[in-house]
Order: C-alpha cells, then structure tokens, then sequence
C-alpha cells in the first residue's frame, strides 16, 4: 500500500483522505478528479473507500465523503460518481450511500488485461 500512495500522491489529480482515532487509520478515500466527456466541468470519482469495521455507524465514512465533495466543488467539478459491488456482503454499503443522496445509475464492466 505504501508503494501505492507513493504514486499516487504524484498525481495532482488523485487525493487521499484518512480518518485518524488515536492516532490509528480507521478509514480511508481515494479520489480521483478528471474532466468529463459527458457534461460540461470535471468529475470526481470515489475509487476507493474504507471504514475499519470496529468503526462503523460513527460518522467517519460521511465525514470522508463530505470532504471529497468539497474538494471537487471546490475544483467547479459538479457531479461525483462510485461504483460498488453487487455482492449480497454490499448491501449496507448501497444503503449508506442511498442514504447520502447518491443515486443507483449504472452497472459497472470489468475486463482483467494482464
């Protein structure tokens, strides 16, 4: 994972977000920001997003999300976009962000090239 974060921090468009308990790293954000083909203005896309299950239903996980939207509002993006697995273990993932305003929208596709 360090490795990882290494090359990612080169990237200005790539921000990571860590929530912090006693000095622990209880969850984690991967955003990207890009520009869109679709609309008018950039994108951010959650590509990665984690809360330390003894840490769940505290907040951290809204709290990670509300700072990438103001990122990217901050950047003029105007839409944010995460995909999740459509894995039954999902669930109270789709339902938190359900719960946030996130609308379900489209399937993802995944082609595995090496």
């Amino acid at each position: 994972m360090k490795e990882r974060l290494e090359k990612l921090s080169n990237h200005s468009d790539y921000h990571t977000f860590v929530a912090e308990i006693d000095q622990q790293v209880v969850g984690l954000l991967g955003l990207h920001i890009g520009l869109a083909y679709e609309f008018s203005g950039c994108y951010g896309r959650i590509l990665c997003m984690v809360v330390n299950q003894e840490f769940r239903r505290m907040g951290i996980g809204q709290q990670l999300i509300a700072e990438a939207e103001k990122l990217i509002i901050k950047n003029e993006g105007n839409a944010i976009f995460l995909n999740s697995g459509n894995r039954v273990e999902r669930a109270d993932a789709h339902k938190f962000y359900l719960d946030l305003g996130y609308n379900l929208k489209s399937s993802g596709f995944v082609k595995k090239l090496v």
